[in-house]
């Protein structure tokens, strides 16, 4: 699956800004101090190839522009991730 994470700010501040409701969060200081988190994830999609996975992520936050901006201007740090899993573990990039 591919998931979009947005770190640094509130989850519900980023709910509000790109009105799309994520899949999970985690709030600040959760596992080890980690950042506040918001996540949206294309792990329901019933496909192994993760060019479809990215396909469908980019499409949800095509016409978000000017959120992504909005978001950038007040610290967030935003990054795609891609995880896989095999008969010998689990994967990431």
């Amino acid at each position: 699956f591919a998931r979009f994470n947005v770190y640094n700010i509130p989850a519900e501040e980023v709910t509000k800004i790109l009105d799309i409701v994520p899949h999970t969060t985690q709030p600040a200081g959760y596992n080890s101090g980690h950042p506040h988190g918001w996540f949206y994830s294309s792990g329901h999609l019933n496909s192994q190839d993760c060019r479809y996975h990215l396909d469908w992520l980019l499409d949800q936050f095509m016409d978000k522009k000017e959120a992504l901006d909005k978001l950038k201007q007040a610290g967030a740090r935003v990054d795609v991730s891609c995880y896989w899993y095999s008969n010998f573990g689990r994967g990431h990039i």
